[in-house]
């Protein structure tokens, strides 16, 4: 179990360490989106002035055209034509600075837009895991439980079949019934799951129908997944009485070795 954690714990580093990566990524793309969208604003400040420069020197043509005006009547209509183009010019250029702002707010609301979705990608990522992580634990837990109450099942059926055998119980007695099996209460299952324990008429073969009822107990145990887990009632006399034959078995082989 503890493997189990190691190696879980080393694949959930090893998938941060892959995320932490992506978004160093995403952050580095961003700030090059943002690079980006700064490099066109300084174009657009830069048309501007040289925008402004033009216009400047227009009006100061213009002023000179007017200044001139008497002496120029010829050149009226030039200038006049001249000053249209001008104006013209100054439109486009507040055109362009206008679609230039309008760009660099949509890159910006984008880039934003793009941070927003990689964070929750994250978090859905994060989560997904998470709920991975926990299913495949408490899979793996109710498992390893399942395995080790059949096991514990089975060797308590064993004991309690040579303690009886030991003890001299006869096959005919209410003790040896199925439902008088003791199991402690984690590991009690339904009465009809239950098998009567050996015959200790033949010592050769007092082994045999423990193993073969702890084998049909398994196998029923399988087959029969959906049954209630109960108590199995034990008489405190009868186990009493055990307990008094064991003893007493003892003290006769103790004092025929003396």
């Amino acid at each position: 179990m503890h493997k189990l954690q190691s190696l879980r714990k080393r694949e959930v580093f090893l998938s941060l360490k892959r995320d932490l990566a992506k978004s160093v990524q995403a952050a580095f793309v961003a700030e090059e989106w943002v690079d980006h969208a700064l490099g066109q604003a300084h174009e657009a400040e830069g048309k501007l002035e040289a925008t402004e420069k033009a216009h400047a020197v227009t009006e100061r043509r213009l002023k000179d055209t007017l200044f001139h005006l008497a002496e120029v009547e010829k050149s009226q209509k030039n200038a006049k034509s001249a000053l249209i183009g001008y104006e013209k010019q100054v439109e486009e250029a507040r055109v362009s600075l206008k679609k230039a702002e309008t760009q660099l707010a949509l890159a910006i609301e984008k880039t934003k837009q793009q941070q927003k979705q990689l964070k929750a990608k994250d978090i859905e990522k994060a989560k997904a895991e998470q709920a991975a992580y926990d299913a495949g634990i408490t899979k793996t837990a109710q498992s390893l439980t399942a395995q080790l109450q059949d096991v514990a099942r089975a060797f308590c059926l064993e004991l309690w079949g040579e303690a009886l055998n030991e003890a001299g119980v006869s096959t005919e007695l209410e003790l040896r019934a199925p439902n008088k099996l003791y199991y402690p209460p984690a590991l009690r299952l339904a009465p009809g799951l239950t098998q009567p324990l050996a015959d200790p008429s033949s010592s050769a073969a007092s082994a045999q129908p423990t193993t073969t009822s702890t084998a049909t107990l398994v196998a029923e145990k399988e087959q029969d997944q959906t049954l209630p887990i109960s108590g199995v009632d034990v008489d405190s006399e009868e186990v009493a009485k055990v307990g008094q034959l064991k003893r007493k078995k003892k003290e006769k082989e103790k004092e025929a070795s003396t």
